[in-house]
Parts: C-alpha cells; sequence; structure tokens
C-alpha cells in the first residue's frame, strides 16, 4: 500500500500536475496530413508488413474504421477511449470534450483520485469539470480512461502488468481474444499514462 501523502507533498503534486498541463497545452499535433513520427518498435498498419500481419490476425474493421487521429501530443490514451466508444457511437467526437462525459454524469467518479489528488474529488462538480479539463493535456492515468468507459456502459477492468506476469496474460483467454490473432507480441507496459 502506498504511503499516504503529507499535505506539502500534496500540493507539490496539485501544482506539478496543473504546471505540466500548462505548459503541454501549447503543444500542437501535426496538420495538413502530417504525422507524428512511428516509434522505430512499432509497425505502421499501412506499411507491407503491417497489412501482412493484418492479414494474419483477428482484425475488428468496426474499431479500425473509428480510428481517431490524436487532436493534441497528450491525448494519447484520450483518442484510443475515444477510438473505443466511436465503434460503438458514443461518446464526444471532440477530444477536447472528453471530460463532457463526467459532467453529464448524475454523480462523478473520483476522478481526482486518478491523478492521485483524491482530496480534491470533494470540490463542486463545475470546479472538477474544469480541473479536469485542464489536466487531461498532461496525460489521462488508465484508471481515468475507466471511469470515462464505464459512464459509457462499458464493462472495464483494469489489468496491470505489475499484478499480472505474461504467462498469466497468455492464459487468460478472453484477454488474449482482444488483442490480434495469431498472438505475436503483446508489450506488457509499466505505466499508467502517457
Amino acid at each position: 500500500m502506498p504511503r499516504a501523502q503529507t499535505v506539502p507533498e500534496y500540493v507539490v503534486r496539485l501544482f506539478r500536475s496543473l504546471r505540466d498541463a500548462t505548459r503541454h497545452r501549447r503543444l500542437s499535433a501535426p496538420v495538413g496530413g502530417q504525422r507524428f513520427a512511428l516509434p522505430d518498435e512499432l509497425i505502421d498498419l499501412n506499411s507491407q508488413e503491417g497489412q501482412r500481419l493484418a492479414a494474419e490476425a483477428f482484425v475488428n474493421q468496426k474499431l479500425v474504421q473509428a480510428l481517431l487521429r490524436q487532436e493534441h501530443p497528450a491525448f494519447c490514451a484520450v483518442a484510443s477511449a475515444m477510438t473505443v466508444a466511436s465503434a460503438e457511437e458514443v461518446g464526444p467526437a471532440d477530444q477536447k470534450r472528453f471530460a463532457d462525459v463526467f459532467r453529464k454524469a448524475e454523480t462523478w467518479p473520483p476522478v481526482m483520485a486518478c491523478y492521485g489528488l483524491d482530496a480534491l474529488d470533494a470540490l463542486p462538480a463545475l470546479l472538477k469539470y474544469w480541473l479536469l479539463s485542464h489536466l487531461q493535456y498532461d496525460g489521462a492515468p488508465l484508471a481515468l480512461l475507466a471511469q470515462w468507459l464505464r459512464l459509457l456502459d462499458f464493462d472495464v477492468e483494469i489489468l496491470s502488468s505489475a499484478d499480472l506476469d505474461e504467462d498469466a496474460f497468455r492464459e487468460d483467454e478472453p484477454l488474449v481474444a482482444m488483442f490480434l490473432q495469431p498472438f505475436h507480441q503483446v508489450q506488457m507496459n509499466q505505466g499508467d499514462s502517457c
């Protein structure tokens, strides 16, 4: 269990989150058909190798057709969650409106706790909406995406590579079925956000 934060540590965490979100908000995504560079370890779906892998795999065409481009460099998680929602024709279409799903909810889930700022969950909804709309420019934690998808009636379970080794992952047939088949490679990431 993590050690409880002292008040000064909590204030520093809040300050850093707000500062980083403010800095990142000024960044912009490529425009005019330009794309972010794909990391070397990934294979472009439009490449010959990407097309070969897709031909061998089970590919959810509805999901591929709904694929959204990141509207901001910090929106990798937001774009991913919105792609899933878009494939099911739910949720907002504009990534900058990500927090609107929480604003429209009858009761807010503990969204600030997703950032390690759980005391802020007691704030009024309008203030949480403003904070969340700003903090999304510093990336979105996995727990926040889960809360967002749950509000859109998705059944979500968070699995962490810290709690699950590769052998256990491969033995979970429903989980494996969600990924490309044949099962080529899944990288187990340690981080919770972009």
